[in-house]
């Protein structure tokens, strides 16, 4: 039977970053969105809200 390579600390610290960087984005996006007076520019980071949403629930 073969062995799964294991994680290492390094790469387990890379993904946890990843993940709370993606958390940030999405949280200053939040706030921006609700601030933001341009509809042109609400709309923008709507839009990418949505993708990054997406992402980080399909995970």
């Amino acid at each position: 039977m073969t062995e799964k390579p294991k994680m290492s600390s390094v790469e387990f610290g890379a993904l946890w970053l990843t993940y709370h960087k993606k958390g940030v984005i999405l949280r200053m996006l939040e706030y921006f969105i609700e601030k933001a007076s341009d509809p042109k520019a609400k709309e923008l980071m709507s839009g990418l809200w949505e993708q990054l949403h997406k992402k980080k629930r399909l995970k």
